[in-house]
């Protein structure tokens, strides 16, 4: 599958390159300031006061799984990269 214009295709970056990027990524102004937005969100979303049916709560419960994603994924890089120094 092609990858999407403005996209980087990461099969083709080495993992070292990945690495680097990543953590460059994760220790921005910016990455601190939309891990902000999404933890205010992610409050909001935890009420299940506005919950109706069963597709409303597998709807909130995937947007919070994607934000629990984003916002952890700086601690799970980290927990990464101490995986592979304690392995080499």
């Amino acid at each position: 599958m092609e990858v999407p214009k403005g996209m980087l295709d990461t099969a083709r970056v080495s993992d070292e390159d990945y690495r680097q990027t990543m953590s460059e990524l994760t220790r921005s102004d910016g990455y601190a300031m939309l891990c902000g937005e999404l933890f205010a969100i992610s409050e909001n979303l935890n009420n299940l006061q506005d919950i109706s049916t069963m597709e409303d709560l597998h709807f909130k419960r995937g947007q919070l799984a994607v934000i629990g994603l984003i916002l952890n994924y700086q601690s799970l890089m980290e927990q990464d990269d101490k995986e592979e120094l304690g392995n080499a």
